[in-house]
């Protein structure tokens, strides 16, 4: 069965309030409809060291080529047109872009968030 989990950022205290957090004094209500916290849904996947994964990460996999291991960092986001979490959503069928996502959570690393660590992001989009 899927685990629905959350984490929410709050933007005036700069901290993240985890899960465990906000079950015992938030009502997601409250967070949802706020404009102090943005909610983050946990996607139902792990890193290779069993981190879990939320909306909101920065997800490193690696990719393997002749001349090494060249990383590649991804934000992960909800993706309506692929009815899923990208980078690890199923391709929608055209084939484009088999070769640039990946599929296998296992395979990486989250190495941070968009908004404990922005600086993850700032060369990001040429990954996207």
């Amino acid at each position: 069965m899927r685990e629905t989990k959350y984490r929410a950022w709050d933007i005036q205290r700069k901290i993240m309030i985890l899960w465990e957090d906000i079950k015992r004094g938030f009502l997601l209500e409250e967070l949802f409809d706020s404009e102090f916290f943005i909610v983050m849904q946990y996607i139902n996947l792990e890193d290779k060291i069993k981190k879990e994964i939320y909306e909101g990460d920065v997800f490193v996999e690696a990719v393997f080529e002749e001349e090494g291991i060249h990383p590649s960092r991804y934000v992960v986001a909800f993706n309506k047109d692929r009815v899923g979490y990208f980078p690890f959503a199923k391709g929608d069928g055209c084939g484009c872009c088999e070769g640039e996502v990946l599929y296998d959570s296992t395979y990486g690393s989250v190495i941070g968030n968009i908004y404990e660590n922005p600086e993850l992001v700032e060369d990001i989009n040429e990954n996207e």
